[in-house]
């Protein structure tokens, strides 16, 4: 079940997407299971057709699902293991900048751990 926040700052699209991917990464969505459709799933989410569109337009061009003209959506055959290689990459490119950022503001890198071990105690909870 897929869940859209307004206060993520990533637009509906691109939650989807993430969503979508992390459901195969994890192995609760097999190659060749069918997915709503877009029109279903942007009802399902009250969300704009657009939106959802986009959203599977953008998993199809990365490989992760394929349409067939008359049948509907389905998740291709996709090895977890790349798509986790790929979020590895991304995140680490967002840590990169958010790091460019902390070190522009003059922060030292025992500040920065204490965030992150902030961050783990509050996720601990």
């Amino acid at each position: 079940m897929l869940v859209l926040s307004k206060s993520n700052p990533d637009p509906f699209y691109k939650q989807i997407e993430d969503q979508i991917r992390t459901e195969i990464m994890n192995g609760r969505l097999k190659s060749g299971v069918r997915l709503p459709s877009v029109r279903a799933l942007a009802e399902q989410l009250n969300v704009s057709v657009i939106t959802t569109k986009r959203a599977y337009a953008d998993l199809e061009s990365q490989g992760i699902i394929v349409t067939r003209q008359g049948q509907g959506t389905y998740v291709a055959q996709v090895e977890p293991e790349r798509l986790l290689v790929e979020k590895v990459s991304e995140i680490r490119e967002e840590l990169f900048s958010l790091l460019e950022r902390a070190q522009e503001a003059s922060l030292l890198c025992e500040e920065i751990i204490a965030m992150i071990r902030e961050w783990e105690a509050q996720r601990d909870e």
